[in-house]
């Protein structure tokens, strides 16, 4: 495999992790807090799935031989 395909997908990776995590964990956690926590992970959280998207399609364009 290339390396910018490794790359690409070590990033993807990365991505779906942090979105996941967000989602399932940290959010849950900020739920009771009087801050601005829950705002801000679900900013990281809009942005993490963006760049899911973004690296989906490149990675799609790309032979991953």
């Amino acid at each position: 495999m290339k390396n910018y395909n490794y790359n690409l997908i070590k990033l993807l990776h990365i991505s779906l992790d942090n979105a996941w995590r967000i989602e399932q964990h940290y959010l849950k956690d900020a739920a009771d807090l009087d801050c601005d926590c829950s705002k801000i992970l679900e900013e990281m959280k809009s942005d993490a799935e963006k760049h899911i998207e973004a690296l989906s399609k490149e990675i799609k364009k790309h032979d991953l031989e």
